[in-house]
């Protein structure tokens, strides 16, 4: 009977059990608590303002060292956060290919300066002649071209071993400006140069940062240089005022879309504005800051 029962209820029965669990499974869950985010958005100190986002980077602007000198690399001599000099040694290309161009042509210089001395020695027993006709007018402008030909080739020699000279200099890559040392991007052993345009070294001079904040070209017009502007750091509440520094005279398209909503076309006016020296704001280079400038008030 029992059995008999079960066949007749049996989709009910699943359905009650399945329903009890359901029930059980609400009951015994734990209501969600609201999620309060560890750091509040940034909001602006002023009435109105033009909001933007800002990247940091040197006084300098970021230099990306490089060379278009095809080699590998056999000495990195510079580290990430060192300060260096103008003119200080950062990479250094194997030479060995160049050195052994540079000895070929040193050795054909010797015999070719050996073969101009005897060509003009040549030239010279016939312009001596106290008598031209001694000698054929053949002779005579043979033995000139030779020494002329001689003369030129210990020159196109020495323009070779200048060129080499230059090539082997340019292996040692050193720093364009002083400044510090931001990024190492090559290994011994490496092969750089050529048509790869890959930097080695990414420095630039930090003894002061900047920050360049693209502003939508439609808020030109409420845009004005002595307006007060603040950068907040992101994870940060704190703000930082900024000092003015100068307008870039190329409106250019917007990279980085980080507003939603921002169209493709969208195209920017970059501004450059400094931070404060001291007290020195917490913020690396290439770090997104959000920045907000006090609106030009409208007649």
């Amino acid at each position: 009977m029992i059995l008999s029962l079960f066949k007749h209820y049996k989709l009910p029965l699943v359905a009650g059990i399945a329903l009890l669990l359901a029930v059980i499974t609400m009951c015994s869950k734990k209501p969600d608590v609201a999620k309060v985010p560890l750091n509040p958005p940034p909001t602006s100190p002023y009435q109105s303002a033009i909001s933007g986002v800002g990247l940091v980077e040197p006084k300098s602007e970021l230099i990306e060292v490089g060379t278009d000198v095809a080699g590998i690399v056999r000495q990195v001599l510079v580290s990430v956060g060192q300060t260096v000099s103008a003119g200080t040694p950062l990479v250094g290309l194997d030479p060995r290919e160049v050195d052994a161009k540079l000895n070929s042509a040193q050795a054909s210089l010797k015999v070719a300066s050996i073969q101009a001395q005897q060509a003009g020695y040549q030239f010279d027993l016939v312009w001596n002649l106290p008598d031209k006709r001694a000698i054929s007018k053949d002779e005579f402008a043979r033995r000139q071209f030779e020494a002329q030909a001689a003369k030129a080739r210990v020159a196109e020699l020495q323009a070779q071993i200048a060129e080499l000279n230059t090539t082997r200099e340019r292996l040692l890559i050193r720093a364009p400006i002083t400044g510090d040392i931001l990024d190492v991007q090559c290994r011994p052993g490496e092969a750089v140069g050529g048509s790869s345009g890959t930097p080695l070294i990414r420095m630039g001079d930090t003894s002061e940062l900047h920050i360049r904040v693209e502003i939508d070209e439609t808020l030109s017009d409420d845009f004005s240089e002595s307006s007060p502007a603040v950068a907040i750091i992101r994870g940060n509440s704190k703000s930082y005022p900024l000092t003015f520094v100068r307008i870039e005279k190329y409106v250019k398209p917007k990279v980085n879309l980080v507003t939603g909503g921002q169209r493709v076309d969208t195209r920017v006016m970059q501004v450059i504005y400094r931070l404060p020296v001291s007290p020195k704001p917490p913020v690396l280079v290439g770090q997104q800051v959000d920045v907000f400038i006090d609106r030009k008030p409208q007649p």
